[in-house]
């Protein structure tokens, strides 16, 4: 199980590595686009925009906390929703009358 864990972990990190680099390029190439338009150069837009933006490995970490975060209340979320269910039913099965499921 943990080779299996370790695998997934480190494919895993490297799909949300790509997916948060791009995420910071689109986000660039967005200010370039915008400062092409507004007559600077290529070259100026480029730099301007790497400027602005700043630190980019600063930025990915902290779009990774974000993720980590949405992760957690996700699973907690469904983790509770679960415990609801399963408490509900369990309550339904203790009612005089109720259909047995599982003889």
């Amino acid at each position: 199980m943990r080779i299996v864990t370790r695998w997934l972990k480190r494919v895993g990190s490297r799909a949300v590595d790509r997916d948060l680099q791009a995420e910071v390029q689109f986000h660039i190439d967005m200010r370039i686009e915008t400062y092409v338009n507004a007559g600077m150069t290529t070259r100026e837009a480029e730099a301007l925009a790497r400027k602005q933006f700043g630190d980019v490995e600063e930025a990915m970490n902290g779009m990774r906390r974000a993720r980590l975060r949405s992760t957690r209340a996700a699973l907690i979320a469904v983790t509770s929703a679960s415990l609801i269910v399963a408490g509900l039913w369990l309550y339904r099965a203790s009612l005089p009358g109720a259909p047995v499921l599982f003889p």
